[in-house]
């Protein structure tokens, strides 16, 4: 999200002028089991900011994974604030990144072989939702993103070539969405950082899982496979 921002402001914001500045600030707000983290990116002192004609990809995938963002397009800076559900840091994080990069360089090699095929990703974790909807994106996938339960059930009776969803949604188990996508056969792939065995019931431990930090390469030709089978 970060890199996002920055880079934009760096092209056509604050930071392409040497008078700019960008502004950020952030604080954790609520108590007892649900702190907040609210993020706020100022950009000051640059171009005069229009309102884009189309959303890039960066902004897509910000206002597309995150479920509270607003981006204001004031003349006088970009202000874009966030909020975040704080939850603890998960093992392995700052591998996906350079995982990601090497799954959308393969992905350009192999002229995007999800090219037109819609897959449904559920994920509640904001840094790992960006980075597969990043893979996938660049693999040609069009992408339907759930970061709840609730989400995920409305999204799963659409036109879906195949799914990745995430085991725990924050203390919710996504069993039904799958069991819902299997019998209409849609192709399921679990992603989790537990021991899947120990977790899923018995009639869904044939589905393949994905063990996190996720291999974005191998996601993609996981998802290539279940297609062609199905």
């Amino acid at each position: 999200m970060l890199h996002e921002l920055a880079t934009n402001a760096a092209k056509y914001g604050a930071l392409s002028v040497p008078s700019g500045r960008v502004e950020v600030r952030w604080q954790i707000a609520g108590a007892g089991d649900d702190p907040r983290i609210h993020f706020v990116w100022q950009e000051r002192s640059g171009p005069r900011v229009r309102p884009p004609a189309r959303q890039g990809f960066g902004s897509r995938l910000i206002q597309g994974t995150l479920q509270k963002v607003e981006m204001i397009y004031d003349p006088e800076g970009l202000r874009c604030a966030i909020k975040l559900k704080l939850r603890p840091q998960r093992h392995g994080q700052r591998r996906e990144g350079s995982m990601a990069a090497r799954a959308g360089r393969a992905a350009q090699r192999t002229n995007m072989p999800l090219q037109g095929q819609r897959i449904l990703l559920v994920e509640d974790d904001p840094l790992t939702a960006l980075q597969l909807q990043e893979a996938l994106d660049s693999a040609g996938a069009e992408i339907a993103v759930a970061t709840t339960l609730h989400e995920a059930n409305e999204l799963a009776g659409g036109n879906l070539a195949a799914a990745v969803l995430d085991l725990n949604l924050d203390g919710e188990m996504s069993h039904e969405v799958a069991d819902r996508l299997i019998a209409r056969k849609v192709p399921v792939v679990f992603a989790t950082g537990y021991d899947a065995t120990t977790i899923l019931p018995e009639h869904l431990r044939a589905v393949p899982t994905l063990q996190k930090p996720i291999d974005t390469g191998a996601l993609v030709q996981k998802l290539l496979e279940l297609i062609a089978q199905r």
